[in-house]
């Protein structure tokens, strides 16, 4: 029996060195509580530390600003990102002006849109959007002419490798939260991507204002499964502060980690049934299918253990 705790013990030891060193070669997550501190980030345009507060513009006319994340970060297995942001001082033309994005990009850490849009995407007289790229905007401004549902939504937009663009007929899905945008209150904002599907939480972190079919391996040129992320935002004729107070990213392990994951665990439950089959199996079968039950009780753990990282 000493024997048996022995190696059960082993196994399991062996098993949670394995999970370890996988979920420290798939994970390269980063959280931001405030913005007391840049560092590690690209401001490009317009875009400024204000306070402890990251302004992607202030609430001045004709502005764009963009902040990228210096490393480009894994997207294609799964991520989720967390940011609280605040729209205030709106004012000019629809009684402010233009709203924010959220964007993935391989284009470049200076990549920028025009003014007069939330600062990812073309307007119908520049071809100026950010390449291979999506967005998903939070638009503060009616547009009726490239069909915008109203001036409070939000919807994901991409032209896969081409400039992306404002216009509707490149929106993936959209819908209006039931709140103002640019009622000068902190929200926050959730977004989680599973190869094949993009769910948007606003406020109620629960249940997703908008879900979207996409698979951004296909959609995008990635590099290697990667990109820069960060935000964008602008303004013309009406004006906003667009701010951001904290903001976390966290990706999934790689589907093939997982995988290997568990075949290393298989492997190493496998050496210790092999082990106590050839060591105690004459001496009869209650131990041996003792540790039986104790591998596959392990074998279950694992499968839920690898799961989790991905939930």
């Amino acid at each position: 029996m000493r024997r048996l705790h022995s190696m059960a013990i082993g196994v399991s030891a062996a098993f949670a060195l394995v999970l370890v060193q996988m979920s420290r070669e798939v994970h390269a997550d980063f959280l931001y509580a405030d913005f007391s501190s840049t560092a590690g980030l690209n401001l490009v345009g317009n875009a400024a530390q204000a306070g402890n507060k990251l302004r992607i513009t202030p609430a001045t006319g004709s502005q764009v600003g963009g902040a990228w994340y210096t490393t480009k970060q894994p997207i294609e297995g799964g991520f989720q990102t967390t940011f609280s942001f605040q729209i205030s001082d709106p004012g000019g033309d629809g009684g402010g002006a233009d709203g924010f994005a959220f964007v993935l990009q391989n284009d470049s850490l200076s990549a920028l849109g025009p003014d007069g849009t939330p600062g990812y995407g073309s307007k119908p007289t520049e071809n100026t959007g950010i390449l291979n790229s999506l967005a998903i905007e939070f638009d503060t401004f009616t547009n009726t002419d490239l069909g915008d549902p109203n001036g409070n939504h939000v919807s994901v937009q991409t032209r896969g490798t081409a400039r992306n663009d404002i216009n509707h007929a490149y929106s993936l899905g959209c819908a209006t939260p039931g709140f103002a945008l640019k009622d000068g209150g902190i929200h926050t904002a959730t977004i989680r991507y599973v190869p094949n599907s993009m769910a948007v939480y606003l406020d109620d972190l629960q249940t997703a204002l908008l879900t979207v079919n996409v698979d951004l391996a296909s959609t995008l040129n990635l590099d290697q499964g990667r990109a820069w992320v960060g935000f964008t935002a602008g303004t013309k004729a009406g004006w906003e502060n667009h701010d951001i107070h904290n903001w976390s990213f966290t990706q999934a392990p790689e589907p093939s980690a997982l995988v290997l994951l568990g075949a290393g665990a298989a492997g190493l439950v496998g050496c210790g049934l092999r082990r106590c089959s050839r060591g105690l199996g004459r001496k009869g079968t209650g131990t041996f299918f003792g540790l039986g039950a104790r591998a596959r009780r392990d074998n279950q753990t694992g499968r839920k253990m690898s799961q989790s990282p991905a939930a």
